[in-house]
């Protein structure tokens, strides 16, 4: 096999790794989209569409909180460890959910799909 054949194999190779991976990250994203609708919606407004759910009442001090849109979560350009980290250690108000990692994943993928701006410090 010649060189130049090696280097269109290893090529052809490459761009379809990327297209694996896009549709894996495209998955990933969709799974935690419609993750987050089942699980999250009660207290977040997860896609746009969706009619803010009431705010939650907060005994400590003693007025109603309203969950941030995944929209503004998405706006605060967390890096998706982090993102991860606070769904699975959450502050109250927000209940502790139990998630599997590859729900974290999902979850933190489609948060960060929704940053309109794109743009965001380099960290």
């Amino acid at each position: 096999m010649s060189s130049k054949s090696n280097r269109t194999g290893l090529a052809v190779l490459l761009c379809l790794a990327a297209l694996g991976a896009n549709h894996a990250a495209r998955a990933s994203i969709e799974a935690g989209k419609a993750l987050a609708i089942e699980a999250c919606s009660a207290c977040h407004q997860v896609i746009p569409t969706q009619k803010k759910p009431a705010p939650v009442a907060s005994p400590d001090e003693g007025v109603p909180v309203q969950a941030p849109t995944f929209a503004a979560i998405a706006a605060l350009c967390l890096p998706a460890d982090q993102l991860r980290l606070k769904i699975a250690s959450p502050h109250y108000p927000m209940r502790e959910q139990m998630f599997s990692g590859m729900d974290l994943e999902s979850l933190a993928a489609y948060i960060g799909s929704l940053n309109a701006s794109k743009i965001c410090p380099v960290r």
